[in-house]
């Protein structure tokens, strides 16, 4: 993560990366050259030991208002439009699959991609005033990014066919009634929300952070059983690392377990 990077930033506090989208002038559109730098950053931070959680953010006015559309225009064919999606729906599937929690910290608006981007994520903190929604189909398209996979997953049918089908954007403080972020706050309040979040999730230990993650993914697509199985096979390794050890011990002497992810 030391490289210089064209379309984010990084930074590292403690057990805690945060990314940051950092295209301003574009309304951090999300272009094939920031979807390759967020997919190389992520691979970084899951070999990095020293990084327990990561924040995916943009600034104080927006998170993302979507794909680049100066990029998508004109596909030079359906192989091509295939491919971008495609392209896309991976570094989706990656955050979902990294062995490490990733936040959500959403000021302004997360439209579209920028959307898809924010709802990948295992935790989502959004401004009180964010514009969050899928405005695809005003523009003859589909949110081809995972976004008309995963709504109708995580709300009640008929309100996530609402959001797809009017493409019309809600509110952080609706989107929180909705249950599609975790909390919303006052704009000025989301990152360190969201690093408050973050730094209560490092004080854990990260093996059973992750197996918790690969778990409760795994559970939307396998069936029960199957997920049974995977819950207690998760156990039976965990109990054998230094981290079980040190949570029970320290449960018994009455003090706050050091967990080292070993």
């Amino acid at each position: 993560m030391g490289e210089t990077l064209e379309t984010i930033r990084t930074e590292i506090a403690g057990k805690v990366l945060t990314i940051t989208l950092n295209r301003p002038k574009q309304m951090n559109a999300i272009s094939k050259k920031m979807i390759s730098e967020l997919k190389e950053t992520l691979s970084a931070a899951q070999e990095d030991p020293e990084v327990w959680a990561i924040i995916l953010t943009g600034n104080e006015k927006v998170f993302s208002a979507g794909i680049d559309i100066g990029e998508i225009k004109e596909f030079a064919g359906p192989f091509a439009a295939f491919a971008a999606s495609r392209r896309f729906q991976d570094l989706m599937v990656q955050i979902e699959n990294l062995p490490k929690p990733v936040i959500a910290a959403v000021n302004g608006m997360a439209l579209g991609g920028g959307f898809e981007l924010m709802i990948s994520c295992d935790l989502r903190v959004a401004a009180l005033d964010a514009r969050l929604g899928t405005p695809e189909v005003g523009l003859g398209t589909i949110p081809a990014g995972g976004g008309t996979t995963r709504l109708p997953r995580m709300l009640p049918f008929c309100k996530a066919m609402e959001l797809l089908l009017l493409g019309e954007p809600v509110s952080g403080s609706e989107a929180a009634q909705l249950g599609i972020v975790n909390k919303a706050v006052a704009n000025t309040d989301v990152l360190a929300t969201a690093q408050a979040l973050a730094e209560r999730i490092t004080e854990k230990s990260p093996l059973a952070v992750s197996r918790i993650k690969e778990i409760a993914r795994s559970s939307v697509e396998v069936d029960m059983l199957s997920t049974l199985r995977i819950e207690a096979q998760s156990l039976a390794i965990l109990s054998t690392s230094e981290d079980y050890k040190e949570g029970t011990n320290a449960f018994f002497a009455r003090r706050e377990p050091e967990f080292k992810g070993k």
